[in-house]
């Protein structure tokens, strides 16, 4: 595997981040502080990176184990999620904080981070498969750490840009991304797309 290759795996994986983010964009007041949104985003790259070395290192047996239903729990969560902030945004309370996709509050950013990184199982079970060298393995983590960053940062920045001069139940467009997420992850593993 070549390291333009390696670029674009881990381009590929960004893409749910980058949505996720935005919407957590979408739905903060006011953006938020430095150090919050670095912790996002280093979630975010965490588990993306992370998920794709225990890919890797638990190889083939693994996606047996739970090839079956990977997919559900990443459509269940970011369906409950999304439909939550929908139905929220639309409630007789004007005041639906509780619709919003909080990335501030950690539970909500870990449950966000595994959702988005369950497909990285998948990458890391082939790249165990395919002979790879140590050195492009650990580069390969790298760059699917600091891409995936890179897009969550940039998610998050431009779902605050534009949820500021939005507003209102803008919270709604966030929940349907994620709604829209979730279907993609179902019907990708259901080889519709």
């Amino acid at each position: 595997m070549s390291w333009v290759e390696l670029v674009f795996l881990a381009i590929s994986l960004s893409f749910d981040t980058f949505a996720v983010s935005t919407s957590g964009g979408l739905c903060l007041k006011k953006c938020c502080p430095l150090s919050k949104r670095i912790e996002m985003v280093f979630s975010f790259a965490f588990f993306q990176a992370m998920f794709t070395l225990i890919g890797i290192l638990m190889g083939e047996g693994f996606i047996e184990l739970i090839g079956g239903f990977d997919h559900w729990i990443a459509f269940g969560l970011l369906v409950y999620l999304g439909g939550k902030m929908i139905k929220d945004a639309f409630s007789a309370d004007d005041d639906a904080s509780s619709s919003e996709l909080d990335l501030t509050n950690r539970k909500t950013m870990v449950t966000m981070s595994v959702a988005t990184s369950i497909d990285a199982l998948a990458v890391g079970i082939s790249l165990a498969m395919v002979e790879i060298q140590q050195v492009k393995l650990i580069g390969g983590l790298a760059l699917i750490f600091g891409i995936t960053a890179l897009a969550s940062w940039g998610g998050l920045r431009f779902g605050c840009f534009i949820g500021n001069r939005v507003g209102g139940r803008v919270s709604a467009v966030g929940g349907l991304i994620l709604v829209i997420i979730g279907v993609k992850i179902l019907l990708e593993h259901a080889q519709i797309f």
